[in-house]
């Protein structure tokens, strides 16, 4: 298992403060674009990880529990989503069930009106024959 605090060159009990301002040095010093080898892109992704644990309040609890009993922390849990409401479901559905009856209604009379040119001319030609 990594040590986050030595990832970072600190105590366990450094503050929040401590670990921000640790992390920054770090990362400026092993930059990908500061530090174009692969070894320092392989440190930063350490410190980054190291960072991102240590400075959520909760990941570090139950990073400091697993490191006291001497097993790796286990990874964090993706946070999911809230349930979308289902009155909220059905105000999208019609937005965009509105929004479709409107595109296709739009489509449906350009059509029509292109349709009454198209009549309206034909019959300008068939009465300029009969004219002639």
């Amino acid at each position: 298992m990594d040590d986050h605090y030595e990832a970072l060159g600190l105590e366990p009990d450094a503050t929040p403060e401590q670990i921000k301002k640790a992390f920054k040095a770090l990362a400026l010093q092993y930059h990908p674009d500061q530090h174009p080898s692969p070894i320092a892109a392989a440190i930063f992704r350490r410190i980054h990880e190291a960072y991102k644990v240590l400075s959520d309040p909760e990941q570090r609890r139950r990073y400091d529990e697993q490191r006291l009993r001497g097993r790796p922390a286990p990874p964090p849990r993706p946070a999911s989503p809230p349930p979308v409401p289902k009155d909220e479901i059905r105000r999208r559905e019609a937005v965009y069930r509105e929004r479709y009856a409107r595109r296709m209604s739009r489509q449906a009379r350009v059509a029509s009106e292109k349709a009454q040119r198209e009549n309206e001319e034909r019959i300008g030609r068939i009465l300029e024959e009969d004219d002639d």
